[in-house]
């Protein structure tokens, strides 16, 4: 029934089917190890290598896809079949142990039941279990029965082909700001009607203008070529919350109309985004495949070079001495390239260990201020207390305050060193050399805190901020963030 017009197609989308269930690669791997330069050059020959169908999914999916394709052209019956048995051995029971015509319908109902899935299957996931089925019976040469069921699954199988086949068409959180992105999220979901899985539902909502936005998105990716369920995958509930955090942080409001607007064109943003570190990741993991064909056409022709260097030795001086002299260069120029790549590694990791190290370092500040946050979410300061910690052990400074505050705060500590707004250009040297740095946050120049930070953020020294206008609470809270501090440390 498939016939010749979409035989390509099909398999394009049999080799997809097995690409999609991420548990097979192993499976994959170790059998397309044993000839994979045989089945990289009959997959690439092959129109369905470069098919749309193949091409449109993310990079790992469309790695495995292109393997499976020289795996079935070239493969033998019985290993193929092993990878049938691996992933669906209900569907390769049923198909093989059949007498008469297949039941689509039948075994599809029964893998269902054998998985135990509650969860609604995909129209995807579901079409993929299709397929695994005629292309079990096709591979076993067992007919299918050309029921309505089978009629209506082909049907829906020839809707994305046909489309690709015609002309290409025009072609941080703060406990707040957490609290308010879910109750954002929730309000504009009850509005419009949303449930956010999968993510193709969001075009079921009851506005038209949000409608349009999301089809308009799904339109964008039919003219790159590429299927907008790349990011289906990608997008978790998270996201969601994430992307109405993102809204209320810069728009400082919660109107449900502007954040539904705004959710909809960020949640593809987003999704493009994860899917594009993926593809990155898949990438650099799986580069390797056209190297084969060059590295059998060197092989070959290092042979050939050989066989005539052998039968040309006793006539022929000259030529070995020039074999001899392009062997060298090769072995040259394999050395040098061996030695950048080394090279390049190398100043990579470097790069990621001084990345690491700095946000390890940018982590210290952003400790120091979420304590801080902590704090004045708790309500009003705490009592004052008739203890009086020992703070004569400690090189502290602090930064900022009016001049009289910090006379009165020299009265309990006397020993630390004070530093006015008015200082900007004093050495900050002395910072590395602190315990422990105090930023008044009531009255501080910024550019006085961002070129005390960039000092601090290289260095082993505590930071803390003090909000307290009384010198005796200041005093208390500069003891409760340091002993807090030792507890932890």
């Amino acid at each position: 029934m498939i016939g010749d017009t979409y035989r390509d197609a099909f398999l394009a989308l049999y080799c997809e089917a097995f690409a999609s269930d991420p548990s097979l690669y192993p499976y994959i791997d170790k059998l397309y190890e044993k000839n994979k330069l045989l089945y990289y050059q009959k997959a690439s020959q092959h129109k369905a290598y470069t098919h749309p169908l193949l091409v449109r999914q993310k990079l790992e999916k469309e790695i495995y896809a292109k393997r499976m394709l020289g795996i079935i052209i070239a493969g033998k019956n019985d290993e193929i079949t092993s990878l049938v048995k691996q992933g669906w051995p209900l569907i390769y029971s049923k198909v093989s142990t059949a007498s008469q015509l297949i039941d689509m319908e039948a075994i599809v109902k029964a893998h269902i039941r054998y998985i135990k899935d509650t969860a609604e299957m995909t129209d995807d996931e579901f079409l993929g279990l299709c397929f695994i089925i005629m292309f079990t019976a096709d591979l076993l040469k067992k007919p299918i029965e050309e029921n309505e069921f089978y009629k209506e699954i082909f049907t829906a199988m020839l809707s994305p082909i046909c489309e690709f086949d015609s002309a290409r068409r025009f072609s941080f959180k703060a406990e707040d700001v957490q609290r308010k992105a879910c109750d954002l999220k929730q309000r504009v979901f009850l509005k419009y009607k949303l449930t956010g899985f999968p993510v193709f539902s969001l075009v079921g909502t009851n506005d038209e203008f949000l409608k349009g936005i999301f089809l308009c998105f799904v339109e964008l990716f039919n003219i790159e070529g590429l299927s907008w369920s790349i990011i289906e995958e990608e997008i978790t509930v998270d996201d969601f919350e994430d992307i109405f955090a993102v809204y209320i942080r810069k728009f400082k409001n919660q109107n449900r109309d502007d954040a539904a607007k705004f959710f909809y064109s960020a949640i593809m943003l987003k999704g493009l985004l994860k899917a594009y570190r993926s593809v990155k990741e898949s990438f650099f993991q799986n580069n390797k495949e056209t190297l084969y064909l060059e590295m059998d056409t060197l092989q070959t022709k290092v042979k050939e070079l050989e066989v005539r260097l052998t039968e040309q030795t006793q006539t022929n001086e000259k030529l070995r001495i020039t074999v001899r002299k392009l062997e060298a260069e090769v072995k040259n120029e394999y050395n040098r390239a061996v030695s950048e790549y080394r090279s390049e590694l190398q100043k990579l990791q470097k790069e990621r260990d001084e990345l690491k190290e700095l946000v390890e370092k940018n982590q210290k500040e952003l400790r120091a201020l979420r304590e801080f946050v902590f704090r004045l979410e708790q309500g009003a300061d705490e009592p004052e207390s008739n203890e009086r910690p020992d703070l004569s052990s400690v090189r502290g400074i602090v930064i900022g305050g009016h001049d009289r505050w910090q006379q009165r705060l020299k009265t309990h500590l006397s020993h630390w060193r004070f530093i006015g707004v008015d200082q900007s250009n004093f050495d900050v040297s002395i910072l590395e050399h602190a315990d422990a740095v105090f930023f008044n946050v009531r009255y501080l120049c910024h550019k006085m805190y961002e070129k005390s930070i960039s000092v601090l953020r290289r260095s082993a020294t505590r930071i803390g901020y003090v909000q307290a206008t009384n010198d005796t609470q200041a005093f208390q809270e500069i003891a409760r963030q340091l002993f807090q501090k030792r507890l932890n440390s």
